[in-house]
């Protein structure tokens, strides 16, 4: 946290945190790591750096107009070049594509920028700018059909054909969310499921209307239910027009999208590819355009899992791709699907909005690392008040009134997993020349060639290899390079992971796999358990310490935090006894404890009497040692057996400011407190409680301060126990 009087600290490499019971666990990498430089410190003038792998929990970059965000992000970009990893940029007004053009080497002098950073990107990058239907940059082309291949597993196939669907119904003209739009969207996916299930996916968008017009028996009777015969035929028909015309050559013209062309590098160079969205006509064309784009990210990731960042993906200015409930534009499910997904995969998302109010903040919460700029609208800054009061409760308020006065390229950097205070520091100058670029500049501005290497698929050079030098004969490599591709998958999940799902990210064979995982077991590489729901054997990190027997198979979720010893002590003095103005009681011991909860994602449904039945959707949260559920009332926090609301009358850690869930390996919070309550035993207390279908669960860890006071004229002692987030008293069986 931020010391007293200061709001900065000097750059520094991870270090040790303390979990739970005093253990040290180590945040993310430790020792020789990568860094990257993005400015100076404000108080110290020191450089401030975060590892590379911070970009794996992402990075949310927030700012006025003018606070020099995107800037900051391209500094971002640049680093990550200078560090060998591979940028896909997304540019919606033409300044991100100037990252191919150096700035001038005496300015960089003097802004204070070493010629070595700009040497170092001009060397390693090899930045390449797409313009989706037009040919003023590299012309790049979408298959709006693009279908997930066979052997992925079931639920991410459904999750690819899902976002086919809505990007089609939306620059077909559907609003997603309308009951048009959602029947419109529904019977593109069954049009497509039936055609994966069957093996015969439609050829083209002509193809795909005589579907939809005349479906085959499998699909008929389930399209009969989701849209009439003449919405089917409206349906079509806007689809043959996708055809003809300017909308055709979204599908049609230059080179067609896919991320392992993107991201090839047969030069030895990093490939930074710059799609620049101001070449598309409509607001319609940029949202589908990019709904296939991160569709096409997330079926690369599926079949790419890495431990390390190996994707850094930029959108500059989320808010219209990611906005709050209830608008649901065609990408919202696809970028909200990789903010949860991505860092699984080595995928990083960077992402910069000047709208701060308007963006889904369930999906940017899942960003580690936020970087806020000059902030001047009350409503802005109380929007990142709970974020900022989570991690530095102290120095909050002297943060958050510090925002209006930032000059541009000033930021607070905000890194749990890199600095242990929150950070003031002003932007290094950039290596290129940051300016708007208009659609005509581009063509001239690539490096000779870029443009025609994408024209043109490169034909590898011969490759003449030298026979061996007579030597003994070393064992083959296969089962060592077996095991390594089966503990990145199995390490990529962040949870408990069967051998099918292994061989679906290897493309191995499901027995070959089961038998390198027994193998790993038996050398205490691996872990395992077994499901006791589908009774299928389950594979982890030794280490990670999952327990599939009550439900703990993936990351579970921490809560950071926010009351101090002091400030515990302090809450606890209005419950000390007193005789008139004098304290009968005293605090002698304050100890940190955690309680385990299970969070519990639940729907429900209401009644009214002229009105069709509403469904809702709530956490709920279980006490896993009681099986006691959660609610607030004022003061207190409860822990019940009996309730006394209504389901959505609960109120819960969900509803109070301050409280943040924030994602971690069971070994990354040290020890974990016994868990005597299951998750399908939570699960059936609040259908027998609530009458709710629980759809989803996580563990999470509630912080609390047991204060023992003892009375002064030695006739006993009591304990009072706060929460250690918003300092409430606990009361009841926790």
């Amino acid at each position: 946290m931020v010391s007293s009087g200061s709001l900065s600290m000097s750059n520094r490499h991870p270090q040790p945190s303390r979990g739970l019971a005093g253990v040290k666990v180590a945040i993310g990498s430790v020792g020789e790591e990568t860094m990257l430089n993005i400015g100076r410190d404000q108080s110290t003038a020191a450089d401030v750096s975060i590892p590379a792998e911070v970009l794996r929990r992402h990075v949310a970059v927030l700012g006025a107009t003018g606070s020099g965000k995107t800037v900051l992000c391209k500094v971002l970009v640049e680093e990550a070049v200078r560090n060998n990893i591979p940028v896909l940029a997304v540019d919606p007004q033409g300044d991100v594509a100037s990252l191919v053009l150096p700035e001038d080497p005496e300015e960089l002098a003097r802004r204070g920028t070493p010629l070595q950073v700009q040497q170092e990107f001009l060397e390693k990058a090899r930045v390449a700018i797409f313009t989706p239907a037009s040919s003023k940059g590299i012309p790049l082309s979408v298959n709006p059909l693009r279908f997930p291949e066979l052997d992925i597993p079931r639920e991410e196939a459904v999750l690819a054909l899902d976002m086919t669907a809505a990007s089609l119904a939306g620059i077909l003209g559907y609003d997603l969310g309308t009951p048009t739009g959602k029947a419109a969207r529904a019977s593109l996916f069954s049009v497509l499921d039936g055609a994966l299930k069957r093996k015969a996916p439609p050829r083209d968008l002509s193809d795909l209307a005589r579907i939809l017009s005349d479906p085959p028996p499998d699909i008929a009777g389930e399209l009969a239910e989701l849209i009439s015969r003449k919405e089917a035929e409206e349906l079509a028909r806007k689809v043959r027009y996708l055809t003809v015309g300017a909308s055709s050559l979204l599908f049609e013209m230059g080179t067609q999208l896919d991320l392992e062309m993107l991201l090839r590098h047969p030069d030895g160079k990093v490939p930074v590819n710059v799609v620049y969205l101001n070449s598309l006509s409509s607001e319609a064309d940029r949202q589908f355009f990019l709904t296939s784009l991160l569709r096409e990210v997330y079926l690369w990731m599926l079949k790419h899992p890495s431990n390390e960042v190996q994707l850094l993906l930029y959108v500059d200015e989320v808010a219209p791709y990611i906005p709050p409930y209830p608008r649901n534009p065609p990408p919202k499910q696809a970028y909200a699907l990789l903010f949860k997904q991505a860092r699984k995969y080595g995928v990083s998302l960077l992402a910069a909005t000047q709208n701060v109010t308007d963006v889904d903040y369930k999906a940017l919460g899942q960003a580690n690392t936020w970087c806020l700029g000059r902030l001047v609208m009350q409503q802005d800054v109380t929007r990142v008040a709970k974020f900022v009061q989570s991690v530095d409760p102290t120095h909050a308020e002297q943060i958050l009134g510090s925002l209006p006065g930032l000059t541009t390229s000033e930021f607070f950097l905000i890194s749990p997993d890199a600095h242990d205070r929150i950070v003031r520091f002003k932007t290094r100058w950039l290596a290129t020349h940051h300016r708007t670029m208009e659609e005509s500049e581009l063509a001239d501005a690539m490096a000779p060639g870029i443009r025609a290497s994408f024209e043109t698929p490169p034909t590898a050079a011969p490759v003449t290899v030298p026979p061996p030098e007579p030597g003994p004969v070393e064992p083959a490599s296969t089962p060592t390079d077996l095991q390594t591709a089966i503990a990145a998958a199995v390490g990529a999940e962040r949870g408990a992971v069967s051998a099918t799902a292994v061989s679906a990210r290897t493309h191995l064979a499901v027995d070959v796999v089961t038998r390198e995982l027994k193998g790993m077991v038996k050398a205490r590489v691996l872990a395992t358990g077994r499901d006791p729901v589908s009774k299928e054997a389950l594979y982890w990190p030794v280490e990670d310490a999952f327990q599939p027997s009550v439900g703990l198979t993936r990351e579970l979720l921490n809560i950071p935090m926010r009351l101090a010893q002091v400030d515990a002590i302090r809450a606890a003095s209005s419950l000390i006894e007193r005789d008139l103005l004098v304290k009968k009681e005293t605090v002698t011991s304050a100890e940190l404890d955690h309680i385990p909860i299970w969070k519990v994602a639940c729907q429900w449904t209401t009644k009214a009497l002229f009105s069709a039945p509403k469904g809702h959707t709530d956490d709920y949260f279980v006490n896993a040692r009681t099986g006691a559920f959660v609610t607030i009332r004022g003061t207190e926090m409860h822990f019940e057996k009996l309730a006394r609301e209504m389901a959505g009358k609960v109120q819960d850690l969900n509803d109070e400011v301050g409280v943040v869930f924030t994602a971690a390996l069971p070994r990354e919070v040290g020890i974990l407190p016994p868990i005597k309550v299951s998750l399908y035993q939570a699960y059936e207390i609040l259908r027998r409680t609530f009458g709710v279908t629980p759809m989803d669960g996580r563990l999470a860890l509630l912080p609390i301060w047991r204060l023992t006071l003892r009375r002064k004229d030695g006739s006993g002692t009591r304990t009072i126990t706060i929460d250690a987030v918003v300092g409430k008293t606990m009361s009841g069986e926790f």
